[in-house]
């Protein structure tokens, strides 16, 4: 039976906690307060499926023109909003995040044909909530509840999408509590974070949940010392060091399991649960020294699995076993050497998996991948019972074109990444800078590439950056992807070809 459970399942990450202590004082009395971003991207994709041919599934390694030729493109946008509101003493506070039109390509929605339309039609979900949850400060700590955005770290396992060039973003369902001792936050978190079919019952009172042993709940205990980013700043402009750092431990566990739940939620719900035996655990340190004119950041993950029966069938079960055990590492890095200009190294790891394919977004009900696919599921019973490979999130990008648009995410590689940036001019209100970076990547696993060679690609990601101090931002970026020969098509003896992106930003946060 298929399963692909792996990334869902292991992300029970800690949340940043430290955030939502900040703006609770005693004796404060605040109004709302409203902050947040637009933005509309453009995008330019050039030759993407690297003229290498079809994979062994029979499909490009990227969507092609229906009518030929090398170009795609789409704009999409997005509106942010972030509302909180503090209490008269400063000591409750409550926070919802909504998007509008999330990451909506323009155009797409024509009211009418393309011949007649005048206007554009609204999507049934126009307004996304994305968290809404309350913080309390008690004589003990604070205590949080509610849905909440979710970051650890560096944003390499879980990440909360902020960034206002991220397209996803990780949510809990949370009961918290954040104290301090001895200098540091400790933190401690129950999630819900599946509760199965739930019963309706008449005049609008919650539905209640079919049955407790289908739940997946998560339980992480975290421990830090964090400073904010305006703090971090005025030590390093008084010439100090500081050193942050982090570390949590997360377990989740499910005894029975409904799949029709996840894989055809539209289909009438099985009453009949099945064993899981489900059980995964999460492990994530970071660290990070902020010196006056250099900063550097470790994080590493080590993640574990076990579900004692893989089948997916309601009343059928399976004597096979799936494990799991993954890692990753990341390294970031900048020297700043003058007022202007900055440059840096970063790198990371992402354990591989020696089945075929790289397993970046394989889900439930994949298809085994065979030799020459991009992608597909990372075991094949009864002969391969692991799934091994590491997925960095989504939002974590090094590039523009291989793990970002090509394969989705880092996974089942090594790479390097030196950058730097040169602020050009000021102009106007606001300064131009030019940033630069060039990416080599290759496979941890060599049997998991397209053609069974470690080597995947050499990318040169510039931008130019204008940003004003009133909000407006604009940045035009480019990417030149040069394939490796672990991206050719060795069964048809065609060589990838190069590919080009060409992406514009504009945004204005308030």
């Amino acid at each position: 039976m298929m399963l692909g459970l792996f990334w869902l399942t292991l992300s029970a990450g800690a949340e940043s906690f430290d955030q939502m202590t900040q703006g609770l004082q005693p004796g404060l009395n605040r109004a709302w307060q409203v902050h947040g971003y637009h933005r509309v991207r453009t995008n330019g994709y050039y030759n993407l499926d690297l003229d290498r041919g079809l994979t062994t599934a029979g499909t490009p390694i990227f969507p092609v023109p229906i009518t030929g030729g090398q170009w795609l493109s789409s704009t999409d946008m997005r509106f942010r909003a972030d509302v909180s509101g503090v209490s008269e003493r400063g000591s409750v506070a409550v926070n919802l995040r909504f998007d509008v039109l999330d990451n909506l390509r323009l155009g797409s929605l024509p009211s009418g044909s393309a011949i007649d339309t005048t206007s554009q039609l609204s999507p049934s979900d126009s307004i996304v909530v994305r968290q809404a949850y309350a913080t309390a400060l008690t004589p003990l700590g604070f205590v949080v509840a509610g849905r909440m955005s979710t970051q650890w770290g560096l944003g390499m396992l879980v990440n909360d999408g902020t960034c206002i060039d991220c397209n996803t973003v990780d949510v809990s369902d949370r009961l918290g509590f954040i104290t301090a001792l001895a200098g540091h936050l400790w933190a401690i978190s129950y999630d819900y974070s599946a509760v199965g079919t739930g019963i309706d019952r008449a005049y609008n009172v919650p539905q209640i949940d079919a049955d407790p042993s289908d739940d997946a709940h998560s339980l992480s205990i975290a421990v830090m010392d964090v400073l904010s980013d305006f703090s971090r700043e005025r030590r390093r402009k008084a010439g100090h060091h500081s050193f942050e750092y982090g570390a949590y431990y997360s377990t989740r566990q499910q005894i029975n399991d409904n799949p029709y739940t996840y894989l055809d939620p539209d289909s009438e719900v099985s009453d009949i649960l099945m064993p899981r035996n489900y059980q995964a655990t999460a492990t994530d340190g970071w660290v990070r020294v902020t010196a006056p004119t250099w900063t550097i950041a470790l994080e590493g993950a080590y993640l574990t699995a076990n579900i004692g029966n893989v089948s997916l069938l309601p009343g059928v079960s399976s004597g096979d076993v799936l494990t799991s055990q993954q890692w990753g590492l990341v390294l970031e890095s900048e020297q700043q050497l003058s007022e202007t200009f900055r440059w840096g190294c970063n790198a990371g790891m992402a354990s591989g998996d020696e089945a075929p394919g790289l397993g970046a977004r394989a889900q439930s009900g994949f298809a085994n991948a065979q030799a020459g696919d991009l992608d597909g599921a990372q075991f094949d019973f009864p002969n391969d019972n692991t799934v091994n490979n590491f997925r960095f999130h989504a939002d974590y990008r090094i590039d523009r074109i291989l793990w970002r648009e090509i394969v989705g995410t880092v996974t089942d590689a090594v790479y390097l990444r030196p950058h730097f940036s040169w602020q050009i001019a000021q102009a106007g209100p606001g300064t131009l800078t030019l940033h630069q970076a060039l990416v080599y990547s290759q496979a941890m696993q060599p049997t998991s590439t397209l053609s069974g060679e470690p080597g995947l690609g050499l990318e040169w990601d510039p931008s130019l950056e204008y940003v004003s101090t009133d909000g407006m931002g604009f940045q035009l970026d480019y990417g030149l992807l040069l394939p490796l020969d672990g991206l050719d098509n060795t069964l048809l003896g065609i060589e990838a070809k190069p590919a080009h992106l060409l992406r514009g930003h504009l945004r204005y946060r308030f």
